[in-house]
């Protein structure tokens, strides 16, 4: 399955691969700890889940990613970010090759 990871360090993004049992780990890691997914309305992406660290607001030293939008208003996303699809049931499953361009461009 493939994930979307935006390093706010390089603001640079990349696509990996990881398995569905992988899941957490790989979000654990790109993100440098522990993980909190923010809404798919965030995006106005539909089905697309963004997970960030969830202290990173806390964090001194965590770098500026970019914004999105909530509610209208303009809110800053604070280090790593990774990008991947939910399913019916919620579960976490892999960004088709439609949700990586779109994604490509949101960032770009």
């Amino acid at each position: 399955m493939k994930a979307y990871v935006y390093d706010a360090t390089t603001q640079q993004a990349h696509v990996e691969e990881f398995e569905p049992e992988g899941a957490l780990r790989m979000l654990q890691t790109a993100v440098g700890g522990c993980v909190e997914c923010c809404t798919p309305d965030m995006l106005r992406v539909r089905n697309i889940d963004m997970w960030v660290n969830e202290e990173c607001l806390l964090l001194d030293d965590a770098p500026f990613a970019f914004t999105v939008l909530v509610n209208n208003h303009p809110v800053p996303v604070f280090g790593n970010a990774v990008f991947t699809r939910v399913d019916e049931q919620g579960d976490t499953v892999g960004l088709t090759d439609g949700d990586l361009a779109v994604l490509e461009h949101m960032l770009a």
